[in-house]
């Protein structure tokens, strides 16, 4: 990802109003983004269709990991003409297959894709070089899970570490390495305490993904981006709060699985050293009329590192997951409306002053 020269961000704070306490932290309240653009895509046509997939850009490659009912797993294509290359990461129960595939995520450190394995209880390494020369590689490196782990939403860190989001009260983020320890001094402990109910912190419903996270460059900052309530939350690598931020639809949802008229905020986050980006729903989680069909945002909500609102970008089609491809000022997505990528001209430096 290209590092932008550090500027500072004038916000408009005409757009902000004033601050209320909950959870007697003070929150910076807004009702809409400084700034807001209405963006229209192109859709991408392809020869082969996924009900769904997560996509990220690397280098001249555009890669899709976890596509439903498919063969594989890791699809990779020309980032600028769309060309398929080449494929990965096959479903199965034989040596070196996917038996249930996890979350897939892009690791530029070892030039990679991790792909948890839940019934293996491992974390497989795709390399991206190994499956473009050969269709039929399997992966030789495999890391085993914490024993009683719940992966949910991780983020490989470098240095052999990975973070992860923890279920266990009192815990915000896990580290382990890739023997499959935990590294206790490094835990970063929950401080934020939105929801405070001790039923919530002891029950089944902490095994939702009711948060997603994204770490600073620098590891001295993480946001936090909440999934049935409208909060950005910043807090430093000790757990302290930074910033809470809140809007601009002022949902607040106890986070209860079975609760189904739930709406879905945030469900996906990426940063720079700069920015932080989400993917904002603020819609039912599931269709009204069928109650099955799950809902997409088409939204990116746009944050600095101090928690506070930049732009809103309006998306034609719903997306499942967004990639930034800053070379050439696009946002690529995958949408299930479109059931294709969709391509979105968009100069990332127009949030700069």
């Amino acid at each position: 990802m290209i590092a932008y020269q550090r500027i500072s961000l004038i916000i408009l704070f005409t757009y902000l109003t004033a601050s209320c306490n909950i959870n007697n932290k003070s929150i910076l309240e807004f009702k809409s983004f400084p700034k807001k653009y209405n963006l229209n895509g192109l859709i991408v046509e392809t020869e082969e269709k996924y009900k769904g997939g997560y996509v990220e850009t690397f280098d001249s490659l555009l890669i899709l990991t976890n596509t439903p009912n498919n063969k594989y797993q890791i699809h990779i294509f020309n980032k600028n003409t769309f060309e398929y290359i080449s494929h990965g990461g096959i479903t199965g129960r034989g040596p070196g297959e996917l038996a249930n595939a996890l979350l897939g995520v892009l690791d530029t450190s070892e030039n990679c894709i991790w792909i948890p394995d839940y019934a293996s209880k491992k974390i497989a390494k795709f390399e991206i070089d190994s499956i473009i020369n050969n269709n039929a590689y399997l992966p030789k490196s495999r890391i085993p899970l914490p024993e009683n782990l719940i992966l949910i939403f991780y983020l490989p860190l470098g240095n052999r570490l990975f973070s992860a989001s923890s279920f266990e009260h009192g815990k915000l983020i896990i580290f382990f390495n890739y023997e499959g320890k935990i590294i206790d001094s490094l835990t970063i402990e929950d401080k934020i305490n939105l929801y405070e109910s001790e039923g919530f912190q002891s029950s089944p419903n902490r095994i939702i993904n009711y948060y997603t996270y994204t770490i600073h460059p620098d590891f001295k900052r993480i946001a936090l981006a909440y999934s049935y309530s409208d909060h950005m939350i910043v807090i430093n690598s000790e757990g302290d709060i930074i910033n809470k931020t809140y809007g601009p639809n002022k949902i607040f949802q106890f986070p209860n699985p079975g609760n189904p008229d739930r709406i879905t905020t945030n469900s996906f986050i990426k940063s720079n050293e700069d920015m932080i980006f989400c993917l904002y729903n603020g819609k039912r989680k599931f269709d009204v009329e069928t109650n099955l069909i799950p809902t997409f945002g088409n939204h990116i909500h746009i944050y600095n590192w101090n928690g506070h609102p930049i732009a809103d970008l309006e998306l034609q089609f719903d997306a499942m997951s967004f990639a930034l491809d800053f070379k050439s000022n696009r946002i690529i997505t995958y949408s299930p409306e479109a059931n294709t990528f969709v391509c979105y001209n968009f100069n990332i430096n127009d949030l700069y002053d």
